[in-house]
């Protein structure tokens, strides 16, 4: 991609931590490489402090009554089983609105003390 490669030694000629260094340095040398990976991190480090919820599924009911009654318990089960995680799931977004709300309120007045100081 780049032109740069990995030399390898046979065994006993240079050490795996050699290898493992050269093949770091030969990735930082590639610019291609470089961008994708500043690329990767900022993506990486922005979504690690964000909190993702996921909804739980919706229990399935089958169509056929027979199959309905076979499997009453599990049926029982799943409903009970998704009304415990919906209510995980609004506290996760309670959480996830509170957060963003305070994130707001702080660059909010990042953003007026920012406008102060250009304004001097």
């Amino acid at each position: 991609m780049c032109g740069y490669t990995v030399v390898t030694y046979p065994i006993g000629m240079c050490s795996a931590k050699y290898q493992v260094f050269m093949g770091f340095l030969n990735l930082w040398l590639c610019r291609n490489c470089s961008i994708l990976g500043a690329i990767a991190w900022l993506v990486f480090t922005t979504s690690a402090n964000a909190i993702t919820c996921y909804p739980p599924r919706v229990p399935f009911v089958p169509d056929d009554p027979i199959a309905l009654l076979e499997f009453a318990d599990l049926i029982k089960k799943d409903f009970e089983d998704y009304i415990a995680d919906v209510q995980d799931y609004f506290r996760c977004l309670d959480t996830a609105r509170a957060r963003a709300y305070e994130e707001a309120r702080e660059v909010s007045e990042q953003y007026w003390q920012f406008l102060q100081d250009t304004s001097q």
